[in-house]
């Protein structure tokens, strides 16, 4: 190429001003990250992987949607766009402050170093959180006053806290069976009171997105230091047994029969790679619904959209 024929390659004052700026990122979902507990967490492990993404001049840590998952731990179908997956949070502190010993976690810390065993994950994981919830509800103080205050961050994120709270409660108590499922009093209890028999159950995962965000909220101040941004999806789609559809199902397009309406295929949000790309495919189970349709939104709907940003 001559000297002549660069003067077709437009001057950098001339490009639009997003193409100004040229960065790299790296994917890696933190159920990935290595862990001595069956599956990554936002420990020491995700300061070392922020550190490695420094280092090597990345700018961005892309990662899969990180709320709490349900059958088949999709990261695409979770209980709720806003919560967090409990399995990633850090039992180092909840060590370090007594909430749970060292040795109470051999059941799980024997898992495969290389893989995540989901199955035997969901069997030991929540009984061993919940000791260090019954702990943490006869000395609250350590933990508050490494993470801040439990009623300030309930204040805080009331608006889907709550609802994920009471949703995860009834599921419970409804045998983990979908919400449309529930006994009717339980369908339809999503502005009630959770009964007092039930409240532990209620407190238990208030607890566990408190020090879920917490962590996170700790890893976001590192990345940020080390001029490493976190980026995903935005959680706009939902899966239909999830706390955002049992709540707030006005937003959805939820027909009169309780049926879900989908979608065109081409729309999908599909969270299983299709097998060929010219032909849609999907795992039962793994659907997402969408927002009703632009004509029909109100402030109320538009307020939900912009709580995701």
């Amino acid at each position: 190429m001559s000297n002549k024929d660069f003067s077709i390659v437009p001057s950098v004052e001339k490009l639009p001003q997003w193409l100004n700026k040229r960065a790299a990122g790296v994917l890696l979902h933190p159920s990935s990250l290595p862990g001595g507990y069956g599956i990554g967490c936002l420990g020491q492990s995700a300061r070392n992987w922020i550190d490695f993404l420094s280092d090597a001049g990345f700018s961005y840590w892309q990662m899969c949607p990180v709320g709490p998952t349900g059958f088949g731990d999709s990261p695409y179908q979770v209980f709720s766009s806003s919560a967090g997956n409990p399995y990633f949070i850090d039992w180092e502190p909840l060590i370090s402050l007594g909430y749970i010993r060292n040795e109470d976690l051999h059941s799980i810390n024997h898992f495969a170093p290389d893989q995540v065993d989901y199955g035997s994950l969901w069997e030991t994981f929540f009984p061993l959180m919940r000791v260090a919830h019954r702990n943490f509800l006869k000395n609250s103080l350590p933990l508050e006053k490494k993470y801040g205050s439990l009623d300030e961050f309930k204040n805080l994120h009331a608006r889907w806290l709550e609802p994920f709270a009471k949703f995860q409660t009834l599921k419970t108590k409804n045998d983990l069976k979908p919400w449309w499922l529930w006994d009717e009093e339980d369908k339809n209890a999503a502005k009630s009171r959770i009964p007092d028999a039930w409240s532990e159950e209620y407190d238990f995962h208030i607890f566990l997105q408190f020090i879920f965000r917490s962590q996170w909220e700790i890893i976001h101040h590192y990345a940020k230091s080390k001029k490493v941004s976190l980026i995903g999806d935005l959680p706009i789609y939902v899966a239909p047994d999830s706390s955002d559809t049992w709540y707030n199902p006005e937003l959805f397009q939820i027909g009169k029969d309780g049926n879900f309406k989908l979608l065109p295929a081409y729309h999908l949000i599909i969270s299983m790679n299709p097998v060929n790309y010219g032909e849609i495919r999907y795992m039962t189970g793994k659907r997402c619904i969408p927002m009703a349709t632009i004509g029909g939104l109100t402030e109320f709907k538009i307020n939900w959209i912009f709580s995701k940003l």
